[in-house]
């Protein structure tokens, strides 16, 4: 099962907020679109970063523009992106759209920063 390294959910203050290595579950309406961004720590070593959204059978884009751009956008029920980090950037922004018209989405989603020498 892909969550069995997790043992952590995400306790979010900010609901669009992703918590690095905790798994947000997010409740998408039929077609509704949400931002969803994970915060670079200022003096971090990440450079890199996997994003991941998983729905149980329920079609989604996911994408790294707003505007779900040809190139940017990944579309199913299993998405992922690797993602390299901007150096001067400290938000980094994923966005989750349902393609769904009749039904309400659950997807379950993971952030995972790398750095080089560091576990996060």
């Amino acid at each position: 099962m892909f969550f069995a390294g997790f043992n952590k959910f995400a306790l979010q203050k900010n609901p669009y907020e992703l918590i690095p290595d905790a798994i947000t579950s997010v409740t998408l309406d039929t077609s509704e679109s949400v931002s969803l961004g994970i915060d670079k720590k200022p003096k971090s070593k990440w450079q890199f970063l996997i994003f991941q959204a998983h729905t149980q059978y329920e079609r989604i884009s996911a994408s790294t523009s707003v505007g779900f751009t040809y190139g940017s956008t990944y579309n199913g029920s299993d998405v992922a992106n690797l993602e390299l980090l901007p150096i001067s950037s400290l938000w980094v922004p994923f966005y989750l759209k349902s393609l769904e018209k009749s039904e309400k989405v659950s997807v379950n989603v993971v952030a995972v920063p790398y750095g080089p020498g560091s576990k996060n």
